[in-house]
């Protein structure tokens, strides 16, 4: 398998003393508290019966990446904005089996230059509460394997933003605090991005709170939501909840017992991240019914990821997070519990917030559960409604195998498929539309949505 995106950012997380008060042009407007729904249990799962064996290995490496999103904040001057926003973080993870191990794999993201800031200063917000839509419905419409909006077909565009609710005040963060209203505002009219909403965004992290209990904070997630829904550009969110190896997410890799039953269980530890202190994280279950409760029926919510780059491996002792990757076994019932899950969280999904999406997530077809025919099995559960490629490792390739497997695949189970995540190669600028003609991205670009893809997110 090879790891990307949220799996190799890095774990360079500088927290600062003096916290930078945070700016906007137009002021986020918080609507009133919404209760949340109880915990519920989920329905019992059919027995295991079969499974696929491991995918076969031997791939070419992953190349290195360093790429920088620059987004202008209205009038702000750049070179003031960079001197205190201007932060790094980058990510090297041992991530591509070949042969028994795997190729190291680099990615390097840089955030600044002309972020502006955007949240209040510490302490003078309030627990921010659940958020009225000042937008009507954009009419998104799932038929067969391809959305509509407005009733007109649609392929969409936009950009990746896992740092978008990182408040190192407030909450656990996962990469550079921006100013995320003024990036969707940058952005062509009817964008998609891609947030983590994983719950190291929820997490209290404060001197003043116990780290033994799970104190939710939900500002940064609010003003993600709120931005999007006043956003000039009409921005549309695909959420993912969690994170395979455990990035931003607790650090705790998800293995086929996690899949099974682990995930209703509070994360072990506690756990925490990009922190000294660990901080008390609930169970998966339980935050997912909380997260969708809270956002079900607001329009800027396009489709829910229950987990970036699922798979059910199983962690060697001795080895955590994102160490496990390289150190993991395949079980051979892997398929059939990635099925299971997806049907299980998939109706809980439909159940809480019947207007939303729920996507796949996945890497590639070379994923644990995922090879041997286990990529289409999983299109093809019930609480699956969008399939999912990452493509990585093949920077020539406009239209590299593995997305065209996926692409029938994903026609093969009546699903439209989105590509989540494109590495951007060495030297090209970020695109947050189509790309410039004559590069390898609008290469990949122009073949994707030649071959009906729904939607194509660069990661950068």
């Amino acid at each position: 398998m090879t790891l990307s995106g949220e799996e190799q950012i890095a774990q360079v997380m500088e927290r600062h003393d003096t916290r930078t008060f945070k700016s906007q042009q137009r002021p986020l407007e918080l609507g009133p508290r919404r209760p949340l729904n109880s915990v519920r249990a989920p329905r019992a799962s059919p027995a295991d019966t079969r499974g696929f064996a491991r995918w076969p290995v031997g791939k070419a490496n992953k190349s290195k990446r360093n790429t920088s999103l620059q987004v202008m904040a209205g009038t702000a001057d750049t070179h003031a904005v960079n001197k205190w926003c201007h932060l790094a973080f980058v990510a090297a993870k041992d991530a591509m089996r070949k042969g028994s191990a795997r190729a190291a794999v680099h990615k390097r993201v840089v955030i600044g230059a002309a972020v502006a800031l955007l949240f209040m200063p510490p302490g003078q917000a309030a627990a921010s509460p659940a958020l009225t839509a000042v937008r009507t419905p954009d009419g998104v419409v799932l038929r067969g394997t391809s959305l509509y909006l407005a009733s007109k077909p649609w392929q969409f565009t936009g950009v990746n933003a896992p740092e978008a609710a990182s408040d190192y005040a407030i909450n656990g963060g996962c990469g550079a605090e921006i100013n995320v209203l003024s990036l969707f505002d940058s952005l062509p009219r009817n964008s998609v991005v891609r947030v983590n909403f994983d719950q190291d965004e929820t997490i209290d992290v404060g001197p003043d709170v116990s780290p033994r209990a799970v104190n939710r904070d939900w500002r940064g997630l609010d003003q993600v939501v709120a931005a999007a829904n006043q956003s000039t550009s009409h921005v549309h969110l695909i959420a993912y909840l969690g994170t395979q190896g455990g990035t931003c997410d607790g650090e705790v890799f998800k293995t086929d017992e996690w899949y099974k039953s682990g995930y209703l269980e509070p994360y072990a530890g506690p756990v925490g991240y990009g922190d000294s202190t660990s901080y008390a994280h609930s169970s998966y279950w339980s935050y997912l019914q909380q997260v969708i409760s809270r956002y079900a029926g607001n329009p800027a919510i396009l489709m829910w990821e229950p987990m970036s780059e699922p798979e059910a491996s199983d962690c060697l002792p001795g080895y955590r997070g994102g160490a496990c990757y390289g150190n993991d076994t395949c079980p051979a019932d892997a398929t059939t519990t990635l099925v299971n899950w997806f049907d299980q969280v998939g109706d809980e999904v439909h159940s809480l917030d019947p207007g939303a999406l729920v996507g796949t997530g996945e890497l590639t077809s070379e994923q644990c559960g995922w090879s041997g025919g286990g990529e289409s099995r999983i299109d093809e559960a019930a609480g699956v409604d969008v399939a999912s490629y990452h493509d990585y490792g093949s920077d020539s390739a406009a239209m590299p195998g593995g997305l065209a497997l996926a692409i029938a695949d994903a026609k093969q189970a009546g699903r439209p498929l989105v590509v989540g995540e494109v590495g951007v190669p060495a030297g090209e600028a970020c695109p947050t539309g189509a790309p410039q003609p004559g590069t390898e991205m609008s290469a990949k670009y122009r073949s994707a949505m030649a071959a009906g893809v729904a939607g194509w997110l660069p990661w950068c």
